[in-house]
């Protein structure tokens, strides 16, 4: 019966390790409150962001070592609530055209629910070199994404194989968050551009085409 209340205790009383996760969340949320606001960029301070969380300015050091590192996990955290998690079920579709277009709608709706707090990281990236760099880097994932797509297209006689890294390339221009931006400014909604940039990545996909 001791064992049992022993184990309770412990099930109840969270690690330390659980307890830093949850803090980092908490970090998290709080800077993802502050980056969903229009000015969010200027105002998503650390001491903002400890305020928020009710936490000191050293918690948030603690937590992520570093300012870029909180931001990146705000990134992060968007990205897996944000739908990218459904990459991996278009890039096995056998179609390679089919999942190019399944990546590009993936992205748009994503940029499109996350705007204005991606809007605001890529603000403060301008002025944070380590935080670009890491935009960057995750960003280059989707460059890999369409490499592997356009090699497939080419791997199957469909385009030019010669081609297939400057078909990759513009298809990972056509889905930054940059191009989505300059679409959405004049008003479309997400089908409008998904169609607008489908159409232009089936252009040239037809480009290289053998």
């Amino acid at each position: 019966m001791e064992r049992k209340k022993i184990g309770a205790r412990r099930y109840q009383s969270p690690t330390r390790e659980a307890a830093a996760e949850k803090t980092r969340a908490r970090l998290v949320a709080a800077a993802t409150r502050l980056l969903r606001s229009p000015t969010g960029a200027q105002r998503c301070s650390l001491d903002a962001v400890a305020k928020v969380a009710r936490v000191t300015r050293l918690t948030v050091y603690n937590s992520f070592g570093s300012r870029s590192a909180l931001f990146e996990a705000v990134f992060d955290e968007r990205a897996a609530s944000g739908g990218l998690g459904q990459i991996a079920g278009a890039m096995s579709l056998p179609d390679p055209s089919a999942a190019i277009a399944a990546i590009i709608s993936i992205f748009v709706d994503f940029w499109t629910a996350e705007r204005v707090v991606l809007r605001n990281l890529y603000s403060l990236g301008s002025t944070d070199p380590d935080l670009a760099c890491a935009l960057a880097a995750r960003n280059e994932r989707r460059r890999h994404l369409f490499s592997v797509l356009t090699e497939r297209l080419s791997g199957a006689g469909r385009i030019n194989p010669a081609s297939s890294e400057d078909l990759a390339d513009a298809l990972f221009a056509l889905t930054s968050y940059a191009f989505y931006a300059d679409l959405a400014q004049r008003g479309r909604n997400a089908d409008a551009i998904k169609t607008l940039i489908g159409t232009i990545a089936q252009d040239a996909i037809a480009r290289y085409a053998l």
